[in-house]
């Protein structure tokens, strides 16, 4: 019926805690962006976890498309970041905040997991 045609299905996780169904890299980004939507202090808001997590995903994802080349993924997701500050942002010290963690993840050296 199905020749020639294949079919995956998603892995079945048998775990009682949520947070292990996710693959490490969106663990680590839903972490990341929580503790900097707390350090802001919108804890907890979806609109601040959804622009963090966009601008945020937007420029380490650029890094790993470059193989670790040097890229100004900074430049690459300005639309994002714009987003992000416009929605999130309330003083200049979230956006010097936001900047300096931009800047921190743009220039890590490590792996963000």
């Amino acid at each position: 019926m199905f020749a020639g045609v294949n079919r995956t299905t998603a892995p079945t996780y048998h775990v009682n805690e949520d947070a292990l169904r996710l693959r490490p890299y969106n663990q680590a980004l839903n972490d990341f962006t929580a503790s900097l939507c707390k350090e802001i202090g919108q804890e907890g808001q979806d609109n601040c976890l959804f622009e963090t997590r966009t601008a945020f995903d937007c420029v380490l994802r650029g890094r790993v498309t470059k193989g670790g080349d040097i890229a100004d993924n900074i430049g690459h997701c300005k639309h994002h970041i714009a987003n992000m500050k416009s929605h999130v942002s309330r003083s200049d010290f979230h956006n010097r905040l936001l900047d300096s963690k931009l800047d921190e993840v743009e220039s890590m050296s490590k792996s963000f997991v």
